[in-house]
C-alpha cells in the first residue's frame, strides 16, 4: 500500500508519496491520477522522498500520471529522486549534473582526439 500526502499551493498540487511504488500499487495510482484530472489539479509536483523502491510497474504508473496530465495541457514535475528511485530511473543527481554542464559532443570527454577527416594533398 502507498500513502499519499497531497497538499495545495494555488494551482499547484503537492503529492508526496510514501512506500514502495510497484505493481501492487499499480490501481491505487491509476485512481489517484484520474482524481487529480477530474478535479481540474492538472500542474503537479511529484515527490518521491518517501519512496524507497519502484519497479516497472511504479514508473508505468508515474508515465501514466505524464501522459494523462499532459492531455489537458498540465504538468508534472518530479522531486526528491533519490535512492533506488534515481537510479532505476537514470535521473540521479550527479546524472543531472553532468548531463546540464558537458556538453554530449565534447571533446574534454574523449579519451583520444577527434579523427582527422580533412582531404590529404
Amino acid at each position: 500500500m502507498i500513502n499519499f500526502v497531497e497538499q495545495e499551493h494555488g494551482d499547484v498540487t503537492h503529492l508526496a508519496l510514501q512506500g514502495p511504488l510497484t505493481i501492487e500499487v499499480e490501481k491505487q495510482m491509476a485512481a489517484k491520477n484520474e482524481q487529480l484530472v477530474a478535479l481540474g489539479r492538472t500542474r503537479v509536483v511529484l515527490d518521491l522522498a518517501g519512496v524507497k523502491y519502484i519497479d516497472s510497474s511504479g514508473i508505468g504508473a508515474i508515465v501514466s500520471l505524464f501522459k494523462r496530465v499532459r492531455l489537458v495541457q498540465g504538468d508534472v514535475k518530479l522531486a526528491s529522486l533519490n535512492g533506488q528511485p534515481g537510479r532505476s530511473s537514470g535521473c540521479s543527481a550527479s546524472t543531472r549534473r553532468s548531463r546540464s554542464t558537458t556538453p554530449r559532443n565534447s571533446r574534454s570527454r574523449r579519451s583520444s582526439p577527434a579523427p582527422d577527416h580533412s582531404p590529404r594533398a
